[in-house]
């Protein structure tokens, strides 16, 4: 069986470009459980035993969430969903674990999100990638080939966004890279793609206090 020029396009994800909106609701309809999955690749993944002896392994990057009010602000410690706490205060929000080396391709980790379980507290969700233990290792992204963030709707099974961060990030070890905010009913994501110098998740978090 054929597919048109139209349907193809219908079962494309939305390819964003850092600043960029789109209404998830208008994508997909009576959209409730989403799978976000964040990806990287560092130049040197290969870098062997010497490298590994001055501390410049691979990259161990960590995804986490930030559940954020209606005035952008954390709403409390509980809410910040990374490798030490899986599961947010709502059951709403699920890690599904760090994976230390990073290798491999696709998905390095996966968050799933219910947004009918979500507290109504919650007005936006920021998702951020850091470097652990960047200080020792003196370890930053500027060593990162590629990084991605995509949004699949887990009800149809279809990919609606798909954002590759294209930027170059030397010099920072944390990157906020994307946002879902909930406006007039409806959950907008924004392609964000901001580096950070924060050497630690509780760095990025304290940005939102």
């Amino acid at each position: 069986m054929k597919i048109s020029h139209m349907e193809k396009r219908c079962l494309m994800p939305i390819q964003l470009k850092r600043g960029q909106h789109v209404n998830l609701n208008k994508e997909s309809d009576k959209l409730s459980i989403l799978q976000v999955g964040l990806g990287w690749d560092s130049i040197d993944e290969n870098y062997g035993i010497l490298a590994k002896l001055f501390n410049k392994g691979e990259l161990d990057c960590d995804a986490s969430v930030i559940m954020l009010d209606e005035n952008d602000r954390l709403i409390d410690r509980s809410h910040v969903v990374y490798y030490g706490n899986l599961v947010s205060p709502d059951g709403a929000i699920i890690h599904q674990g760090d994976k230390v080396d990073g290798k491999g391709d696709g998905d390095k980790e996966r968050i799933t999100i219910d947004l009918n379980r979500l507290s109504d507290k919650v007005k936006k969700i920021v998702f951020i990638v850091s470097l652990y233990g960047c200080e020792n290792k003196k370890q930053h992204f500027g060593r990162l080939k590629k990084a991605s963030i995509r949004i699949v709707d887990m009800k149809s099974m279809k990919e609606i966004i798909n954002y590759n961060l294209s930027e170059e990030y030397y010099g920072n070890t944390a990157l906020i890279v994307a946002e879902l905010k909930l406006a007039g009913g409806s959950w907008r994501f924004s392609a964000i793609g901001d580096g950070t110098n924060d050497c630690s998740i509780s760095r990025v978090v304290d940005r939102y206090r």
